[in-house]
């Protein structure tokens, strides 16, 4: 009977202690969400909001629609505020920091070549390949680029005029940098700081050129912070090739066989009959034995950065002053950055089911990558038959 006894206590016990540490759990749990809500409500409200200021008739039809701002309006580039307008709300006592922000449009990376060191002599094949990527698949340059260098002035052949004219031979293999396009927009430094934290004050500085001549007070270049994530979205593949020497037979050939006896003209008007003579003549010559080299531009590429772009002795694409080079020089167009590209506003479509799709519009030129927003161009400035700027509006 005592056995039974304590055995129905010892159960009612355990029952109990479960309870109690059921319970205490229970409790704790409930104490530490009830931590937790306060810490995020004491923590992380704000007693200020943002508000996003344009004109009444910016709204575009999809944002009555889903009652939504597209991400990506800032890149149309068209209405606004005033800048009274602007002062007014700054001016406003409920006001703490109003940060402008004007779409300036697309302008493209420094028009320039980049360069590698090479034997002023022996014969050499270089090919080029540009690609690049959209985040989502990588997209190849159409455009074959190639150099066939025999070591002399007049036994250099391109793939093209453009490619010929940009290559400086002698100890450098020089290309043309690839196009990029990337956007620009106005702050106010002052308001931008505070709502960032970030020091604007390097925007104030006023730039001098000495390839243009421009000085302080005069209209000229502006100064241009980079974010710290933007970059170049171009890589290179190179191929490097030995060459066997052109006879003097074989260069008769292909004068023989040029156009009017210019291979010149031959690949600047007729690029058919050019490819032909490379074909039959030159490109025999490679010894296939190449050597590639991937390309990626440097962690201090920036988009709008003014350095020399170079090989490095390990390969490396990279830019500034190539102080182990004892002889280095680019090309390069300041004037190319005197258009400047607008966008148009994506047009979405609403699916029956409520996603969206966007139609393509077109494929570019260059990488036959596809293109889903049309784009202009707009000419800031003129320049002369020196192609020197013309700033008299």
């Amino acid at each position: 009977m005592n056995l039974h006894s304590n055995r129905i206590l010892f159960m009612v016990a355990g029952i109990l202690m479960m309870i109690i540490s059921t319970l205490a759990y229970s409790f704790s749990i409930m104490n530490q969400a009830n931590e937790e809500v306060t810490q995020n409500i004491t923590d992380f409200s704000r007693g200020s909001y943002d508000l996003l200021i344009r004109p009444e008739d910016a709204r575009t039809e999809l944002e009555h629609q889903l009652n939504l701002v597209e991400e990506n309006y800032l890149g149309v580039g068209k209405g606004g505020i005033s800048l009274e307008e602007w002062t007014d709300i700054k001016n406003h006592t409920d006001v703490e920091i109003a940060a402008p922000v004007a779409s300036i449009g697309l302008f493209t990376a420094l028009d320039r070549t980049w360069m590698m060191e090479k034997d002023p002599v022996e014969p050499v094949y270089y090919e080029v390949e540009y690609s690049t990527s959209d985040g989502y698949q990588d997209y190849t340059a159409q455009e074959k680029t190639f150099m066939y260098d025999f070591g002399e002035p007049h036994l250099r052949f391109g793939s093209s005029f453009d490619v010929s004219s940009s290559y400086f031979g002698e100890d450098l293999a020089t290309f043309n940098f690839p196009v990029s396009y990337h956007q620009v927009v106005a702050v106010d430094p002052v308001e931008e700081g505070k709502l960032i934290g970030q020091d604007f004050s390097p925007l104030k500085e006023r730039a001098f050129d000495p390839n243009t001549g421009y000085f302080e007070g005069k209209e000229g270049y502006a100064s241009i912070m980079t974010l710290s994530d933007a970059s170049v979205p171009v890589e290179i593949r190179v191929t490097v090739d030995a060459l066997e020497p052109l006879t003097d037979s074989e260069l008769a050939e292909i004068y023989d066989h040029s156009v009017e006896g210019n291979p010149i003209l031959t690949m600047a008007e007729f690029p058919e009959e050019y490819a032909e003579l490379v074909e039959e003549y030159l490109s025999p010559k490679r010894l296939h034995n190449p050597k590639t080299l991937e390309l990626s531009p440097s962690d201090n590429h920036f988009p709008f950065s003014e350095g020399i772009l170079y090989v490095t002795e390990d390969g490396k694409l990279s830019i500034g002053e190539p102080d182990d080079l004892p002889h280095y020089g680019q090309a390069s167009h300041y004037t190319a950055q005197r258009i400047k590209f607008n966008l148009e506003p994506v047009d979405y479509i609403i699916r029956e089911d409520g996603s969206l799709a966007v139609e393509q519009v077109g494929l570019d030129d260059y990488y036959q990558a596809p293109i889903y927003r049309e784009m202009h161009e707009e000419v800031i400035y003129e320049v002369d038959e020196e192609n020197k700027p013309l700033n008299d509006n």
